[in-house]
């Protein structure tokens, strides 16, 4: 048999008591909420901030960044290290030697024979475009290349310091008067076979020599600044 049941007055100050908790939670609540938010905003700011620090000193280097998006790019650079050939071959065509030649000539023209002191000059010239990678060795830095062969270019009589030493007539009678014996026209005439004189002395193999040394001497100073030696060839019959 049960007892009677809970009056009217306790029913209503239980409500009452329920109400309160209720409002007090809610309370509660509304104070952590504010709270809640500031932390998660102070937290986004710090990683944020050591991300940015972590790309500026390098601790994401590049090789960490290409590892995230390795998945996405399967092909990969290969970065060339040391001088290339392409280095060599941007000289194109250029002078590497200047010679200075003095030669002892004679001249027999318009009855008269003489002998001429012949000074003049030259360049030779390389076609560094030309060049060619024969052998690399990655572990001992050193590279081989083929070049062409020196080029003689540009020729000149030098007029002013040629000297005529010596000059006899080999004519007799009125053969040897007037212009067709006059010394002008033997030094005109003569001109072609001193241009010649210059020519074959600027052919001597010291100059030319000299030309492949200096050529090689530029060479090596574009590999050494990479740390690297040069071996040349010169490729024969070019």
């Amino acid at each position: 048999m049960s007892g009677p049941g809970p009056t009217r007055d306790e029913l209503a100050a239980a409500e009452g008591a329920a109400e309160v908790g209720r409002r007090s939670g809610k309370a509660r609540g509304s104070r952590l909420w504010p709270l809640t938010v500031l932390v998660l905003g102070v937290g986004v700011l710090v990683l944020a901030g050591l991300a940015m620090w972590m790309l500026a000193t390098g601790a994401i280097g590049a090789g960490m960044l290409k590892g995230l998006r390795g998945a996405t790019t399967p092909t990969e650079r290969f970065v060339v290290q040391g001088p290339t050939i392409n280095q060599v071959q941007s000289l194109n065509l250029l002078t590497v030697q200047s010679v200075q030649v003095v030669s002892e000539m004679e001249a027999e023209a318009a009855f008269r024979k003489g002998t001429w002191i012949v000074r003049g000059s030259a360049d030779y010239v390389v076609d560094f475009s030309r060049a060619k990678m024969i052998e690399r060795d990655e572990g001992a830095k050193v590279v081989s290349i083929s070049l062409p062969q020196p080029e003689l270019r540009s020729p000149r009589l030098d007029e002013q310091r040629t000297r005529l030493v010596t000059l006899e007539n080999t004519g007799i009678g009125w053969w040897t008067i007037g212009m067709a014996g006059s010394r002008e026209v033997f030094e005109q005439t003569s001109r072609g076979q001193m241009q010649l004189a210059v020519v074959r002395a600027a052919r001597d193999e010291q100059f030319v020599s000299l030309a492949r040394l200096s050529a090689e001497r530029l060479v090596g100073s574009i590999f050494e600044l990479a740390g690297w030696r040069v071996r040349i060839e010169w490729r024969v019959g070019e």
